[in-house]
């Protein structure tokens, strides 16, 4: 997969919180703000497994509860995206589990890729040899 490009990068900050502001009313200096108020700095952080676990878990988190209605749904939502995000490791990003996680993310973000993963649980589950007949989290909620 290819490096992302400054305005992909922008795009998945913001979606995560963050703000670019103006230092101090002057046009010329910006910074940016993380989603928590505290004043990062003028570059966005680098894209890392430490920073996209501190700052794109809870959006990421947000948006599965928003999007489902069941906890069903939701659990089958997160799956696909970890499904995504492995395919992206094993496949696409061997070297680079952050750079594999930001791209499963910025797909869920990206309208204009399509978030379709029905094939990715087969692909993965016949790869690590895991009978997909089976449920592999079983839950009930008389527990």
């Amino acid at each position: 997969m290819d490096r992302p490009t400054q305005e992909q990068i922008k795009e998945f900050w913001e979606w995560c919180g963050f703000k670019n502001k103006e230092w101090l009313n002057n046009p010329k200096h910006f910074y940016w703000e993380t989603p928590f108020g505290n004043l990062f700095g003028e570059l966005v952080p680098p894209i890392d497994l430490n920073n996209l676990f501190k700052y794109a878990e809870q959006p990421l988190v947000d948006h599965f509860i928003d999007t489902t209605s069941t906890e069903e749904e939701y659990r089958k939502a997160y799956y696909d995206f970890l499904c995504t995000w492995l395919r992206n490791y094993i496949w696409k990003e061997p070297h680079d589990p952050a750079l594999a996680l930001f791209w499963a993310i910025y797909s869920i973000i990206d309208k204009t890729t399509p978030y379709d993963n029905r094939a990715a649980p087969e692909t993965l589950d016949s790869l690590m040899g895991i009978d997909s007949s089976k449920d592999l989290f079983p839950y009930s909620p008389e527990g």
